[in-house]
C-alpha cells in the first residue's frame, strides 16, 4: 500500500499497519462506527469523562462489550446520579441487559 492518504495506524503487538479509514469503514460496521464522530468512547477512554447520562447510557453496551471497567463504573456513576422518574424504566432495564450492579442497587 502506497503511503499517499494514509491516515491511520493500527499496531499489532510492534507490528504497524497503514491503512485508510475510509477502506476500512466501508468493509466493516465497527470501523465505520469507530471513525464516525458518533463513537463517544474514545473521548471516555481517553480521558475518563462522561458528559452525559446520554453518553453514558450509549457507552455502557460497549464498555461491556470490550471490558473496560473503570470506564463503565464512570458511566454508572454518572447515570445513577442523575436518575429521575422520567429515565428510572430506561435505566432498570438497560442495568439489568448491562450487569450494572452499582446502578441495580440503587435502582
Amino acid at each position: 500500500m502506497q503511503g499517499n492518504h494514509i491516515d491511520a495506524i493500527l499496531k499489532q503487538g510492534e507490528v504497524e499497519y497503514k491503512v485508510h479509514k475510509c477502506v476500512l469503514a466501508v468493509q466493516s460496521d465497527f470501523f465505520k462506527t469507530r471513525f464516525s464522530d458518533r463513537w463517544d468512547v474514545k473521548n471516555g477512554v481517553y480521558t475518563g469523562k462522561v458528559e452525559s447520562q446520554e453518553m453514558a447510557l450509549k457507552l455502557l453496551p460497549v464498555t461491556d462489550k470490550y471490558q473496560f471497567k473503570k470506564l463503565k463504573a464512570i458511566c454508572e456513576s454518572v447515570i445513577s446520579s442523575q436518575l429521575n422518574k422520567q429515565n428510572v424504566l430506561e435505566i432498570i432495564h438497560t442495568s439489568k441487559a448491562m450487569g450494572c450492579s452499582r446502578l441495580n442497587v440503587q435502582v
